[in-house]
Protein backbone atom coordinates (compact mmCIF):
# COMPACT_ATOMS: atom_id res chain seq x y z
CA UNK A 1 0.00 0.00 0.00
CA UNK A 2 3.02 2.21 1.08
CA UNK A 3 3.33 2.68 -2.97
CA UNK A 4 0.43 3.73 -4.03
CA UNK A 5 0.83 7.41 -3.63
CA UNK A 6 3.44 6.93 -5.48
CA UNK A 7 1.49 5.24 -8.02
CA UNK A 8 -1.30 7.32 -7.77
CA UNK A 9 1.61 10.50 -8.92
CA UNK A 10 2.81 8.50 -11.75
CA UNK A 11 -0.76 7.91 -13.07
CA UNK A 12 -1.54 11.72 -12.53
CA UNK A 13 1.76 13.26 -14.42
CA UNK A 14 1.31 10.55 -17.20
CA UNK A 15 -2.37 12.16 -17.58
CA UNK A 16 -1.68 15.89 -17.33
CA UNK A 17 1.16 14.72 -19.97
CA UNK A 18 -1.49 13.43 -22.55
CA UNK A 19 -2.85 16.77 -22.84
CA UNK A 20 0.22 18.58 -23.27
CA UNK A 21 1.76 18.45 -26.43
CA UNK A 22 5.07 20.06 -24.77
CA UNK A 23 6.69 17.28 -22.88
CA UNK A 24 8.82 14.78 -24.30
CA UNK A 25 10.90 11.84 -23.24
CA UNK A 26 13.97 11.95 -23.29
CA UNK A 27 15.83 8.84 -25.71
CA UNK A 28 18.59 6.81 -24.47
CA UNK A 29 21.45 8.94 -25.73
CA UNK A 30 19.71 12.44 -25.01
CA UNK A 31 22.13 14.86 -26.09
CA UNK A 32 21.00 18.08 -26.57
CA UNK A 33 22.58 21.23 -28.55
CA UNK A 34 21.63 25.04 -27.49
CA UNK A 35 19.23 27.06 -29.47
CA UNK A 36 22.17 29.40 -30.11
CA UNK A 37 25.17 26.83 -30.07
CA UNK A 38 26.77 28.12 -27.16
CA UNK A 39 26.64 24.61 -25.40
CA UNK A 40 25.95 20.79 -25.43
CA UNK A 41 24.69 19.16 -22.70
CA UNK A 42 23.65 14.84 -22.32
CA UNK A 43 20.40 15.07 -20.71
CA UNK A 44 18.83 12.10 -18.32
CA UNK A 45 17.67 9.26 -20.31
CA UNK A 46 13.82 8.53 -19.89
CA UNK A 47 13.26 11.89 -17.89
CA UNK A 48 10.94 14.15 -19.51
CA UNK A 49 11.23 16.96 -21.19
CA UNK A 50 9.24 20.40 -21.43
CA UNK A 51 10.04 21.45 -25.06
CA UNK A 52 8.09 24.85 -25.48
CA UNK A 53 10.07 27.45 -28.11
CA UNK A 54 11.75 29.46 -25.30
CA UNK A 55 14.07 28.58 -22.51
CA UNK A 56 14.64 27.50 -19.83
CA UNK A 57 15.20 23.66 -20.24
CA UNK A 58 13.00 22.01 -17.77
CA UNK A 59 13.23 17.98 -16.73
CA UNK A 60 11.23 15.68 -14.57
CA UNK A 61 11.40 12.22 -13.75
CA UNK A 62 8.26 11.46 -12.03
CA UNK A 63 6.65 15.16 -11.54
CA UNK A 64 7.70 18.93 -11.00
CA UNK A 65 7.21 18.97 -7.64
CA UNK A 66 8.92 15.49 -6.88
CA UNK A 67 12.30 16.03 -8.56
CA UNK A 68 12.96 19.13 -11.51
CA UNK A 69 16.08 19.69 -13.21
CA UNK A 70 16.25 22.92 -14.83
CA UNK A 71 19.35 25.12 -17.54
CA UNK A 72 18.60 28.56 -17.85
CA UNK A 73 21.34 30.23 -20.05
CA UNK A 74 21.01 34.51 -21.07
CA UNK A 75 23.17 36.89 -21.57
CA UNK A 76 24.32 38.42 -17.89
CA UNK A 77 23.13 42.00 -18.91
CA UNK A 78 19.79 40.47 -19.19
CA UNK A 79 19.45 37.86 -16.42
CA UNK A 80 16.88 39.46 -13.65
CA UNK A 81 16.59 38.12 -10.42
CA UNK A 82 12.74 38.19 -8.98
CA UNK A 83 13.19 38.99 -5.76
CA UNK A 84 16.63 41.02 -5.36
CA UNK A 85 18.13 44.28 -7.40
CA UNK A 86 21.18 43.19 -7.43
CA UNK A 87 22.61 42.76 -11.04
CA UNK A 88 25.26 40.06 -12.27
CA UNK A 89 27.91 41.79 -14.34
CA UNK A 90 30.73 39.65 -16.92
CA UNK A 91 33.65 40.57 -14.49
CA UNK A 92 32.38 39.32 -11.41
CA UNK A 93 34.23 36.22 -9.83
CA UNK A 94 32.12 33.33 -9.12
CA UNK A 95 31.49 33.46 -5.31
CA UNK A 96 29.94 37.21 -6.42
CA UNK A 97 27.86 35.62 -8.83
CA UNK A 98 27.16 32.94 -5.91
CA UNK A 99 26.09 35.69 -3.39
CA UNK A 100 23.54 37.47 -6.09
CA UNK A 101 21.78 34.33 -6.55
CA UNK A 102 21.71 33.08 -2.25
CA UNK A 103 20.30 37.29 -2.27
CA UNK A 104 17.21 36.61 -4.52
CA UNK A 105 17.21 33.15 -2.25
CA UNK A 106 16.85 34.76 1.35
CA UNK A 107 14.25 37.49 -0.69
CA UNK A 108 12.12 35.01 -2.31
CA UNK A 109 8.40 34.82 -0.41
CA UNK A 110 8.17 31.58 -2.31
CA UNK A 111 10.44 29.66 0.26
CA UNK A 112 11.55 29.87 3.79
CA UNK A 113 13.31 28.42 6.62
CA UNK A 114 16.82 28.89 3.51
CA UNK A 115 20.33 26.71 5.11
CA UNK A 116 22.90 26.71 2.82
CA UNK A 117 24.83 23.79 3.42
CA UNK A 118 27.71 24.54 0.56
CA UNK A 119 28.44 27.76 -1.13
CA UNK A 120 32.07 26.93 -3.05
CA UNK A 121 34.20 27.14 -6.29
CA UNK A 122 34.52 24.62 -8.98
CA UNK A 123 34.60 23.99 -12.70
CA UNK A 124 32.17 22.93 -15.50
CA UNK A 125 33.44 22.14 -18.97
CA UNK A 126 36.62 24.07 -17.80
CA UNK A 127 35.02 27.29 -16.74
CA UNK A 128 35.23 28.60 -13.06
CA UNK A 129 32.02 28.77 -11.34
CA UNK A 130 30.01 28.15 -8.09
CA UNK A 131 28.44 25.33 -6.50
CA UNK A 132 25.43 25.90 -3.97
CA UNK A 133 23.58 23.08 -1.79
CA UNK A 134 20.68 24.21 0.43
CA UNK A 135 17.35 23.13 1.54
CA UNK A 136 14.58 25.26 2.15
CA UNK A 137 10.90 24.68 2.47
CA UNK A 138 8.07 25.66 -0.22
CA UNK A 139 4.82 28.23 0.26
CA UNK A 140 3.79 24.46 1.32
CA UNK A 141 6.05 23.85 3.95
CA UNK A 142 7.46 21.16 2.29
CA UNK A 143 11.06 20.52 2.82
CA UNK A 144 13.24 20.46 -0.34
CA UNK A 145 16.87 20.38 -0.95
CA UNK A 146 18.55 21.88 -3.99
CA UNK A 147 21.83 21.66 -5.68
CA UNK A 148 22.32 25.02 -8.19
CA UNK A 149 25.72 25.38 -10.31
CA UNK A 150 26.18 28.96 -12.12
CA UNK A 151 29.11 29.96 -14.51
CA UNK A 152 29.70 33.36 -15.55
CA UNK A 153 31.08 32.88 -19.27
CA UNK A 154 31.69 35.11 -22.38
CA UNK A 155 28.86 37.39 -20.94
CA UNK A 156 26.65 34.51 -20.71
CA UNK A 157 25.27 32.91 -17.22
CA UNK A 158 24.52 29.36 -16.78
CA UNK A 159 22.50 28.64 -14.11
CA UNK A 160 21.90 24.55 -13.27
CA UNK A 161 19.74 23.47 -10.38
CA UNK A 162 18.43 20.30 -9.19
CA UNK A 163 15.40 20.43 -6.79
CA UNK A 164 13.70 17.66 -5.08
CA UNK A 165 11.65 16.39 -1.70
CA UNK A 166 14.65 16.83 0.92
CA UNK A 167 13.53 12.98 1.82
CA UNK A 168 13.53 10.24 -0.76
CA UNK A 169 13.76 11.86 -3.90
CA UNK A 170 16.41 14.33 -3.82
CA UNK A 171 18.76 11.37 -3.58
CA UNK A 172 17.78 8.99 -5.89
CA UNK A 173 17.78 10.92 -8.43
CA UNK A 174 21.12 13.78 -7.54
CA UNK A 175 23.40 11.12 -9.84
CA UNK A 176 21.34 11.95 -12.85
CA UNK A 177 22.09 15.73 -12.41
CA UNK A 178 25.69 15.44 -11.65
CA UNK A 179 25.97 13.39 -14.62
CA UNK A 180 24.05 16.21 -16.61
CA UNK A 181 26.49 18.71 -15.14
CA UNK A 182 29.45 16.77 -15.34
CA UNK A 183 28.49 15.97 -19.69
CA UNK A 184 27.97 19.88 -19.81
CA UNK A 185 30.59 21.40 -22.82
CA UNK A 186 30.42 24.84 -23.38
CA UNK A 187 32.36 26.23 -26.31
CA UNK A 188 35.10 28.24 -26.67
CA UNK A 189 36.25 26.91 -23.27
CA UNK A 190 39.79 25.56 -23.61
Amino acid sequence: MARLPSLLSLLAFLFLLAGCTHWSQVEARGEMHSVSNLYTIKLPPHWWRYTPDTSPLVLTRDGLALQQISLQNDRVSRRDFEFTERKLASEMLPQEAAEVVLDDLRSSTAISDLDVLENGPTTISGAPGFKLVYTYHTFEGLPKKAVRYGILWKKQFYDLLYTAPARHYFDEHLGDFENMVASMNIRGVE
